[in-house]
């Protein structure tokens, strides 16, 4: 773990100076021999906003079959782009699962606070789903999977797939996640500089995040808060017990089973925000073990 045990400062000019470097690392990682990685452009042409989201897709070398897929949301406080470990995972699950995997360069801070990088991956998902012929995606079978505040945007998209009109998710992978702009729980009180994420950075995004927001967009960012659809999306949520979103990862597992959801909470030990970036780690094997079981239950 001592190899993830950073602290990150959370500032819009340090957010800015990391992209090229995030940028960098990522490409200098390269992927086994049988998986293949592609990149994607696409395009948004709304009256006011044209441009292209990137997006990276994973999948099983020289497969052509229709295979499932997980839409997998970065982490990194809605500002920090996708870290070498995030491919590094997309690459094991395509391996082990069998599955494709595809990855949004949504949008991020400090540039572009909510609602953007929600509606990018919204975007992604309708993608998803209206091209899966030609993907070769299942559009039955696409799992919704986020880290931090990957997993913010993850779970907002499962509340918000009935009023998106969007094929309904068959599960909804939450690692980590930041669910609630309150702040009030124990762990955020008890957590204040703790490495790689506390609640000192996690004030910070959320004021970054939330900037000139009304309170209905507070609700529509935060999960806690969503309003939640007629049917949950399966869940499986993992916190970590050292770290500031723990216990706000498992109220709002408990939100959702209180709602009639079927939900697996997986609380770690001995662990800090982002432990699976620690690839070679008794707890990140253990965890990825579960993870991948619960998906090819589900894609089974």
């Amino acid at each position: 773990m001592n190899k993830i045990a950073k602290n990150l400062a959370f500032e819009p000019r340090i957010l800015r100076l990391a992209k090229p470097v995030q940028e960098l690392m990522l490409k200098m990682v390269s992927v086994p021999p049988d998986v293949r990685a592609s990149v994607h452009g696409i395009e948004v042409m709304n009256q006011d906003d044209r441009r292209k989201i990137t997006t990276d897709i994973y999948e099983p070398e020289h497969e052509e079959k229709m295979l499932p897929c997980i839409l997998y949301i970065h982490g990194g406080g809605f500002g920090y782009k996708a870290a070498p470990y995030h491919k590094q995972l997309a690459a094991v699950y395509v391996q082990r699962v069998h599955c494709r995997v595809v990855m949004p360069d949504y949008r991020l801070l400090p540039e572009h606070p909510f609602p953007a990088g929600l509606e990018d991956v919204i975007t992604v998902y309708r993608w998803l789903t209206g091209n899966a012929q030609q993907l070769k995606i299942d559009p039955g079978k696409i799992a919704v999977a986020g880290d931090s505040a990957g997993g913010a945007l993850a779970a907002c998209l499962c509340n918000r797939y009935e009023q998106e009109k969007l094929i309904k998710p068959c599960l909804q992978m939450l690692f980590y996640p930041v669910t609630d702009v309150r702040m009030k729980t124990d762990s955020m009180r008890k957590y204040p500089d703790t490495p790689l994420w506390n609640s000192v950075n996690n004030a910070a995004m959320w004021e970054m995040y939330l900037q000139n927001c009304s309170q209905e967009d507070k609700r529509k960012a935060s999960p806690m808060q969503n309003e939640l659809p007629e049917e949950i999306v399966p869940a499986y949520v993992e916190v970590a017990e050292f770290d500031c979103l723990h216990d706000e990862g498992a109220a709002y597992a408990d939100r959702l089973k209180d709602a009639g959801g079927s939900v697996m909470l997986i609380d770690t030990k001995g662990t800090i925000h982002g432990y699976d970036g620690a690839l070679e780690s008794h707890t990140t094997r253990k965890c990825m073990e579960k993870r991948t079981a619960v998906l090819q239950k589900v894609f089974s």
